[in-house]
């Protein structure tokens, strides 16, 4: 099963606030999952997102560079 991302996670990776990721659930503009009251982000579907044209990352580097979570 592939692991579930935060809003928290999702903004560091991206590098912009918490806030910017709510605004784009609220404007459904990101894609997410919601498992009850909870918000989650699959990685998967937020790099096919950023593929697709959904967020300019403005030089950021890949979202989920492995050695990162060495």
């Amino acid at each position: 099963m592939e692991e579930l991302l935060t809003v928290k996670e999702v903004a560091e990776k991206l590098k912009v606030t918490e806030q910017t990721i709510q605004r784009y659930i609220m404007q459904k503009e990101i894609p997410f999952k919601k498992i009850k009251r909870m918000v989650r982000f699959r990685a998967s579907e937020i790099e096919k997102w950023i593929d697709d044209g959904g967020f300019e990352s403005n030089g950021v580097g890949g979202l989920f560079d492995e050695s990162e979570n060495s």
